[in-house]
């Protein structure tokens, strides 16, 4: 069987639209992968930020049950 010059460019064409598909998708899967690391190191951020948050409120309740025992304290006097 002869490969035409015709037969042979179209190959070549869907050579280089294949090889350009993969570089595509090879960088979409790279923007992907981090994406997803700024999504994860976001979300560690996003828990630690909610600790904090979480602690302070404990001790601001805390502040207030001790502050409002004293002012019982005091009426009850």
């Amino acid at each position: 069987m002869t490969v035409t010059h015709d037969e042979s460019t179209d190959l070549s064409e869907l050579r280089a639209a294949y090889q350009a598909q993969l570089v595509r998708l090879t960088a979409e899967r790279d923007e992907a992968r981090r994406a997803e690391r700024r999504a994860r190191d976001d979300a560690a951020t996003a828990r630690a930020d909610l600790a904090s948050l979480q602690d302070r409120v404990r001790d601001l309740l805390g502040a207030a049950a001790t502050r409002l025992d004293a002012v019982e304290a005091r009426a009850n006097r």
